[in-house]
This record gives C-alpha cells, sequence and structure tokens, in this order.
C-alpha cells in the first residue's frame, strides 16, 4: 500500500497531518550510511494507548523502505517499549537503485474489536470504531535517500584497517567477521599503509599488495562455507560485485577471481612505472 504524507484513512491514525487524535505524536528520524548499508532509526511515540497497544502485542511496528526502480519493499520490525526508541539495522544495497523511500508505520496486529481511545477527537470517540489485524495505526513521514548499486561500489569501501600490535610488521591477518572485512595490521605498518593511500602509485601498491591477498581470503572462506557471512554488510555488495563479473560462488578460483575484482591491479604498477 502507498502511503503519502497527507494520506487519509476510515478510522482513527496518528500522523502529523491530521488532529484525528488530540495530542501525542508519531514520528521518526533516520540516518543513512550507504556505504556500510546501515540505518540509523530514532522513533518517537507519545500516544500511550497506541504506546500500550504495541508493548502489550496488540500493535507491531515496522520501517518500510521501498523503490521504485526495482519495485521491492523492504521491512524491519522494531521493538518498542518506551516512548523513544533508537537503533539500526542493515539493508541490503541489492533490492535497491536510485531513490529510496523510508517510512516507520504502527499497525494492528489482531483484531481490535473495538479500538477505545480517550484521545481521540471528540468529533471521532463517539464512534464505534473496529480495526482489523493489519489496519494502520500511525505512520511517520517520509524521509529519502539515494542507493548506489552495489556493483558500482568501488570495492575498497568494504575494508577496513586496524591496528593489532600482537601482529609482525609487514604482515597481514583478514577477519571477515565484522560489518566491514577488517584488514589487521600492527601500528607501524599501519602508519605505512596510511602513507601509501595518499599517494596514486601508492594505492596501486596497496592493490596488489594488501587489497589482493585480502580478496583472495574473502574468497576462498566464502567457497568453504558459502552462507556463513551472508549476514555481514560487507557480503551483499561483495556478492553483487562477483556477479556482475560472472563470477560463480560454486567455483571460486581465489586468484583468478580476486584479480576480476579489483581490474587486474598488476596492470595499473605496470602501466605507471617510470622508465629509468
Amino acid at each position: 500500500m502507498k502511503i503519502k504524507d497527507t494520506s487519509t484513512f476510515p478510522h482513527p491514525v496518528l500522523q502529523k497531518y491530521s488532529n484525528d487524535y488530540i495530542s501525542g505524536e508519531f514520528d521518526a528520524s533516520f540516518s543513512v550510511n550507504t556505504r556500510n548499508c546501515e540505518i540509523s532509526f530514532l522513533l518517537t511515540l507519545t500516544e500511550e494507548t497506541l504506546l500500550k497497544s504495541i508493548i502489550s502485542g496488540q500493535a507491531k511496528c515496522s520501517i518500510f523502505l521501498s523503490c521504485k526502480d526495482t519495485y521491492i519493499t523492504d521491512s524491519h520490525d522494531i521493538k518498542i517499549l518506551s516512548r523513544v526508541t533508537n537503533g539500526k539495522f542493515n539493508f541490503k544495497p541489492e533490492n535497491f537503485r536510485g531513490l529510496v523511500t523510508i517510512r516507520a508505520i504502527v499497525y494492528s496486529a489482531v483484531d481490535i474489536h473495538p479500538y477505545i481511545n480517550q484521545n481521540l477527537h471528540p468529533e471521532l470517540s463517539d464512534e464505534d470504531w473496529k480495526l482489523d489485524k493489519g489496519s494502520i495505526l500511525a505512520f511517520s513521514t517520509e524521509s529519502r535517500f539515494k542507493s548506489i548499486p552495489a556493483k558500482l561500489q568501488a570495492t575498497e569501501t568494504i575494508f577496513i584497517f586496524s591496528a593489532h600490535d600482537a601482529i609482525e610488521d609487514n604482515e597481514i591477518l583478514v577477519d571477515l567477521n565484522s560489518d566491514k572485512i577488517d584488514i589487521r595490521v600492527n601500528r607501524e605498518t599501519l602508519n605505512s599503509i596510511t602513507e601509501l593511500r595518499s599517494t596514486r602509485r601508492g594505492k596501486d601498491i596497496l592493490l596488489n599488495s594488501i587489497y589482493l591477498p585480502a580478496v583472495m581470503e574473502a574468497l576462498w572462506q566464502i567457497a568453504e562455507e558459502p552462507t556463513i557471512y551472508e549476514e555481514r554488510s560487507w557480503y551483499p555488495i561483495f556478492k553483487m560485485k562477483c556477479e556482475s563479473l560472472d563470477i560463480d560462488f560454486e567455483s571460486i578460483n581465489p586468484l583468478r577471481d580476486a584479480q576480476k575484482i579489483l581490474k587486474n591491479p598488476l596492470s595499473r604498477i605496470l602501466k605507471n612505472m617510470e622508465i629509468v
């Protein structure tokens, strides 16, 4: 169902542009990190009867993401126990392309016959309201963000560097059990990497010496355990990148496929190499 900020309903609904209720509000603010495919939210519900309905299980709250370009709508259930609720969740970037709308909605989880609320506008308070399961009870104003297709995102955006003093100089370890692929080095090595990242030639060196083995490790571990990393934020971006290059997770060749993902990184060094 398509909801607009000014939508009207045949029953009382708490929303910004309606006076169905004497007091109370339901609204949401969102912060979207498209690189991490993460949405942080802050929900405010100050209408006591609706709040009690959610806490008792008569109603539910979900955040809905909709995209016209992909015709996909995703929902994320949110547990509300108080007037203010905050948290975050990850979305699948392969589901969205271009403009994405986001809205929080409260709806009935069961039939509510009758629906009694002393906070209704006087013109509505005398009605015998019967709300069927799934009836919209409240909704926030709409927010929007633009989603970049995962295959167009730079591969480097799914990596993060972290310092671990127990690691030997010039050695790297790769941890896939985070929202980003964690490339671990000691502090001195990390300082050198940071310097290299500031120049074009340094970036080319890192592609071959750091990112190439890290991608190979990711491919190898996915081949060993195909489903273990599916909930990690980096995984859908990585998977869609592989699919765009016709890399089949059922027949991974880590060395060959890593070079495809990084667009033959050795060629960048050879192309830019100065002839002495």
